[in-house]
């Protein structure tokens, strides 16, 4: 039998787009950078926190899986949406991540959902500014 890798369906060739970011003025590390497909690419948040980050999949799907890479991130919440608009957000996972300093943090859920937007909200940071590298959602 033959294993097909499943695809990320955050990335822009999947259709998918960031359509929120509450920081978006660094020209440097923009909001697409969460889903270009580059961990050596990142969204940087200024120093207030909560951020929240809204991605637009290409159309509502179920999804399985999501993993997130971060840096600097204390307090990680992932919640998704089924509707055609970005509201009535259904919580998936609120975490505490470990310090690792500049290293990258990843995080791994499960679940099972159809949908159409994620909201990734970085609750708090080990620094003033924290960093998502990437969002993907299989």
């Amino acid at each position: 039998s033959v294993q097909t890798a499943m695809s990320n369906l955050a990335t822009p060739e999947a259709g998918a787009s960031v359509v929120l970011a509450t920081c978006s003025d660094d020209d440097r590390h923009p909001p697409g950078c969460a889903i270009d497909g580059n961990p050596g690419t990142c969204w940087v948040t200024t120093g207030m926190f909560p951020q929240e980050l809204v991605v637009r999949l290409g159309k509502q799907t179920p999804v399985s899986r999501v993993r997130t890479l971060t840096t600097k991130v204390k307090g990680l919440a992932l919640e998704y949406s089924e509707g055609p608009q970005p509201d009535g957000f259904k919580p998936v996972f609120e975490v505490t991540l470990p310090d690792k300093g500049g290293d990258l943090q990843t995080e791994t859920h499960q679940f099972t959902a159809k949908a159409t937007f994620i909201k990734l909200r970085v609750a708090s940071g080990y620094d003033d500014f924290a960093s998502v590298h990437s969002i993907e959602v299989f």
